[in-house]
C-alpha cells in the first residue's frame, strides 16, 4: 500500500544559511544553503572569496578582488603614457604595414623593409630626405662612415671603404678615404686620399699606376685611362723644337667673341696668315729692321716770334696727338712709353736758332734758344723718334 506523509519546512533553520526539512512521521533534517561567502545577508559570493589559481604567475594574490586591484593599477600604462624598461627581447611583426613616427620623422616600411627619415615612402633601405643639413657626430678622435660591398651574406664582404674625419683639436684634422680593412688612425695607417683641414692641402697615397713619393720636383700627369700619376721630369727626356714646329694657337684676337679667319696673324700684311713662329719671325723681320724703327712725330707749332730760351716736351706733344686723334676710322694708334724712345733733332734753321744752345733729355724735353725771329714768321726744325 502507500503511506502518504507531508513534507514541510520547519523553523529550526538559520536564515540565509540553512533550511530545516520536516516529515510527518519521520525525523527532521537541516540542509546548508550557504554560498561560501562571509556575508549573512546575501546568497552571492564576494570577489575576495573567489580564489584565483594563477597558473601563469601573473598576480601576487590568490583571490579575484586583489587581482582586479592589481589590474586596475596598471591598466592605463602603455608606451604612450609612461616610460618603461624592457625585461627581455621583443619582436614586432609589421607584415605589410608601416610604422610612422611624428609625421614622417621616422618611417619603417614593413612591405619593402626600408627605413626613411623625412618621407613616408623611402626608396632605398636607408633614405634621408630633409631641407636641413645632415650631421653625424662622434666624440672620439676619429669619426667615419663605413661602406661595404658584400655578396650573398653580409658576412661575405668583398670590399670596405671608410670616409673618416680625424681631429684632436679645434680647427685641425684630416678628412680622408681609406681601406676599412686597414688601420685608419694612429701610426702605420695607409689612406688613399687625405685633405688637411688646417693647411688646406690635398695628398694622394697613390696616383694611378705610380706610387706617391712626395718629391717636390715631380709633376702630375694623366694616363690614357684617366689615372693621375706622379712623373719624374728626368724620365721625360727633351724635345728641342724649332720655331717652325711651334704652331700659332687660334684664339679670339679681335674680341668679337668668335674664332675665325679674322683672328689669323698676318704680320706683314700680305694677306697670307702665318701658321707658326718661324713664319711670324720672317714676316716681321723686315718691319723691325733699322729703318722701320725710325718715325717722325706729329707736326707741332712753336713760338719763334720773340728771341729767348724756351722748352717743349716732345713726348707730351707726341702723346697728345697720337693718343687722342681728332677722328679715327677704327681702332687706336699704338704708342710707346717715354723710356722706349730715343729723341733726335735732325735739322734746325741756324739763322733763327742758336745751334749750340740746344739741350735734349732722355725723356724728350727739348730746350732751344731763338736768336733772330724769322721775318716771314716761317722756319723749320725737324725731330725724329727712334724705337730703342
Amino acid at each position: 500500500g502507500t503511506d502518504d506523509q507531508d513534507l514541510g519546512i520547519g523553523a529550526g533553520g538559520v536564515a540565509n544559511q540553512s533550511v530545516e526539512l520536516t516529515i510527518t512521521d519521520g525525523t527532521s533534517a537541516t540542509i546548508d544553503i550557504r554560498d561560501g561567502d562571509s556575508s549573512a545577508t546575501n546568497e552571492l559570493q564576494d570577489a575576495a572569496d573567489v580564489p584565483v589559481a594563477d597558473t601563469g604567475n601573473n598576480f601576487t594574490t590568490d583571490n579575484v578582488e586583489a587581482a582586479l586591484a592589481e589590474l586596475a593599477a596598471v591598466s592605463g600604462d602603455n608606451i604612450y603614457t609612461t616610460d618603461g624598461t624592457l625585461t627581455g627581447n621583443r619582436a614586432v611583426t609589421q607584415g605589410a604595414f608601416d610604422l610612422n613616427f611624428d609625421a614622417n620623422t621616422l618611417v619603417i616600411d614593413g612591405s619593402a623593409n626600408r627605413v626613411g627619415f623625412g618621407l613616408n615612402n623611402p626608396q632605398r633601405a636607408f633614405h634621408v630626405a630633409t631641407n636641413d643639413a645632415n650631421r653625424f657626430s662622434r666624440g672620439s678622435n676619429t669619426a667615419g662612415f663605413i661602406v661595404d660591398r658584400f655578396s650573398g651574406s653580409i658576412n661575405n664582404t668583398l670590399a670596405s671603404v671608410t670616409f673618416g674625419l680625424n681631429s684632436s683639436a679645434a680647427g685641425t684634422g684630416e678628412f680622408f678615404f681609406a681601406n676599412y680593412n686597414e688601420q685608419v688612425s694612429g701610426g702605420g695607417f695607409t689612406r688613399w686620399i687625405t685633405f688637411d683641414i688646417d693647411t688646406n692641402e690635398l695628398t694622394f697615397n697613390q696616383l694611378g699606376s705610380g706610387t706617391y713619393t712626395g718629391t717636390v720636383a715631380s709633376i702630375l700627369a694623366v694616363e690614357s685611362d684617366g689615372d693621375v700619376i706622379e712623373v719624374d721630369p728626368a724620365t721625360l727626356g727633351s724635345d728641342d723644337q724649332t720655331a717652325s714646329e711651334v704652331a700659332i694657337v687660334p684664339r679670339d684676337r679681335n674680341g668679337d667673341g668668335v674664332v675665325n679667319a679674322d683672328d689669323d696673324i698676318d704680320a706683314n700684311g700680305d694677306d697670307t696668315a702665318e701658321v707658326n713662329v718661324e713664319e711670324v719671325i720672317e714676316a716681321i723681320a723686315p718691319i723691325t729692321s733699322k729703318a722701320a724703327r725710325v718715325f717722325y712725330p706729329p707736326s707741332i707749332a712753336i713760338d719763334a716770334s720773340v728771341a729767348g730760351t724756351f722748352t717743349v716736351n716732345l713726348y707730351s706733344e707726341y702723346i697728345a696727338q697720337f693718343g687722342s686723334p681728332v677722328i679715327s676710322s677704327g681702332g687706336s694708334i699704338p704708342v710707346y712709353d717715354a723710356d722706349e724712345l730715343d729723341y733726335h733733332v735732325t735739322f734746325a734753321d741756324s739763322s733763327v736758332f742758336d745751334m749750340g744752345a740746344f739741350n735734349l733729355t732722355d725723356e724728350g724735353l727739348l730746350t732751344y734758344t731763338i736768336t733772330a725771329p724769322p721775318t716771314d714768321y716761317n722756319s723749320l726744325i725737324n725731330v725724329v723718334f727712334v724705337v730703342k
